[in-house]
């Protein structure tokens, strides 16, 4: 692998879906020297790399893993094979980055951590929701004292996804659930201990798939470590008429902050609470309403990349036109990419390494496994400390 006296370093992004999003970051950041890209489909990929002006191209990941210039691999694949993947590209060493999840069963994180150790490279899991305005926003919030002390978390994402790829068919909701799981953790600073999940509705015939999952829904309520606080999560991924939601709402004593209940609505909901002596006549405390749009949070980031946290124009080459780049997920990926390169340059553990991606993702193995069986309880594995006694088995739920 390339080894450069300047510190940069290159990087393949592997999936031309999502990934055409992260090409003018990575090609803009100063950390970075030479960015490669990979897809199966020829066609596409040939015609990325002309606009993008991308030199380096390659038609599976075993062609990357085979190159010796690359240093790391960004993996925007199909969700069924992030971990298997992530797997190959550690024990390539090497360092990755992976869209969400970690994996979809507990022995597959248990495999995905096994591999970060052994190489003593980096994995990390590029989850959008903890980096984005609105996190930054909730969690001053909490840091200063303004939200009083928590009483509740509840997060939902909800997307019909029947015209997706076959992959997605009958996809367990709760699997996909790290988008609104991840941010009330972190917010948190906790990891789920317990869930209690149930399934909801019928998938048709035509919606079954590999997965063996009946519903299109999945609701749980999770206890936290040390914690007296619930969590209540919905994921939805099918038959729920309704335009797309996917955000998180935390309720404290003071303030409370809600997600707006349509994808379409801009800014967040936020309410105050009056001090209890100024109301000792009033029937019901009064609450002050207000929409707060989240400014950006981009002072620490390069500022070659700090114009993708809004929709930019990109210019790959004098010669080439410009390119517009949107911004999705709150502004989150120039921040995601600071810090996967950042970690690797510093010699350190990327903020979402195999341990919190392990957290983040097991709670919801745990609860579809839960929805399976009734809603019965199923205690959430820690994998800091039971790694060697599971020998990485899947367990398929922890239920007493």
């Amino acid at each position: 692998m390339k080894k450069t006296r300047d510190g940069t370093m290159d990087v393949v992004i592997v999936g031309l879906g999502f990934g055409l999003d992260f090409i003018p970051v990575y090609a803009s950041h100063p950390g970075i020297d030479r960015v490669g890209i990979c897809d199966p489909d020829v066609e596409k990929l040939a015609s990325v790399a002309r606009r993008y002006g991308v030199e380096d191209t390659f038609t599976s990941l075993n062609e990357v893993l085979e190159s010796d210039r690359f240093d790391a691999v960004h993996l925007l694949t199909p969700v069924t094979l992030h971990a298997s993947q992530a797997v190959e590209v550690l024990r390539s060493g090497r360092h990755v980055a992976s869209a969400v999840p970690m994996g979809l069963t507990f022995e597959e994180i248990g495999q995905v951590i096994q591999a970060a150790r052994s190489s003593g490279k980096n994995y990390m899991m590029m989850e959008t929701a903890v980096y984005q305005r609105e996190f930054f926003y909730v969690q001053e919030l909490l840091r200063s004292g303004q939200l009083g002390d928590v009483t509740f978390l509840r997060g939902a994402h909800i997307r019909d996804r029947t015209t997706m790829p076959q992959y997605w068919r009958a996809f367990p909701p709760m699997k996909y659930a790290t988008h609104v799981i991840s941010p009330l953790l972190a917010l948190q600073n906790s990891r789920a201990e317990s869930v209690r999940a149930f399934g909801s509705g019928t998938l048709r015939d035509h919606q079954l798939g590999d997965h063996g999952n009946p519903f299109p829904l999945e609701t749980a309520v999770f206890t936290l470590e040390d914690s007296n606080v619930k969590m209540e999560v919905t994921q939805g991924c099918f038959n729920v008429a309704r335009t797309a939601q996917e955000g998180f709402s935390v309720y404290g004593d003071t303030m409370s902050v809600e997600w707006p209940p349509v994808e379409e609505e801009d800014g967040l909901h936020v309410f105050t609470m009056y001090p209890e002596a100024e109301e000792a006549r009033e029937r019901f405390r009064r609450v002050e309403f207000d929409v707060v749009h989240p400014p950006d949070r981009v002072a620490h980031l390069p500022e070659e990349v700090r114009m993708f946290s809004r929709p930019a124009v990109f210019s790959p080459h004098p010669s080439l036109p410009a390119i517009d780049v949107p911004s999705h997920h709150g502004g989150s990926h120039p921040h995601l990419v600071h810090e996967f390169i950042t970690s690797i340059a510093e010699g350190r553990k990327s903020r979402i390494d195999e341990f919190t991606a392990a957290d983040w993702c097991a709670a919801g193995v745990a609860a579809h496994d839960s929805a399976l069986h009734e809603g019965e309880k199923v205690d959430i594995p820690d994998f800091r400390r039971s790694t060697l006694a599971w020998g990485w088995k899947d367990l398929g739920g922890c239920r007493p």
